[in-house]
């Protein structure tokens, strides 16, 4: 996930401190500090009226600041919610793959097509006859096949 040209995602505790929405915002605050700064040598030379001007831009950007780590608190709840709601698909997922589980009939079916009952009952006896387990290859293809992955996948 990128936002802003920067990456969201990483791993470890660093990870999971930036995903702390309070952790997050004390960040953004603080950065938001560091780039208002007291005003310099060439700001100091600057009329009164541009001064004034210069000063509304930089509380501009302060809440700006502020609304951003307002979203990234937001996005976060999003991220916590659905991730919940993707944990089962994910698992289900993982057991098919590893061979674990045989998927259910109706799991077989596509959404959006129909299948007579003879053709399901013909793939049940391929199945029961079929000696690998699982998905062989699976993510090797999935990471062949996505673009932004392939380019790390050796083969």
């Amino acid at each position: 996930k990128q936002w802003g040209g920067v990456s969201t995602q990483s791993t470890g505790d660093n990870f999971n401190a930036i995903q702390d929405p309070n952790t997050l915002a004390a960040l953004q605050e603080k950065l938001g500090q560091m780039t208002i700064k007291k005003p310099d040598l060439d700001e100091l030379d600057l009329p009164p009226a541009v001064r004034k001007r210069v000063n509304a831009i930089k509380n501009i950007q302060l809440q700006t600041t502020k609304i951003e780590a307002d979203f990234f608190k937001q996005v976060h709840k999003l991220e916590v919610e659905y991730a919940q709601k993707y944990a089962p698909l994910y698992r289900r997922r993982a057991e098919i793959v590893s061979g674990e589980v045989e998927p259910s009939a109706s799991e077989c079916v596509m959404a959006g097509e129909e299948q007579d009952n003879e053709k399901t009952d013909n793939e049940k006896q391929e199945n029961d006859n079929d000696t690998e387990k699982g998905i062989p290859g699976f993510w090797l293809t999935i990471f062949k096949n996505t673009e932004i992955l392939a380019e790390m996948t050796q083969p």
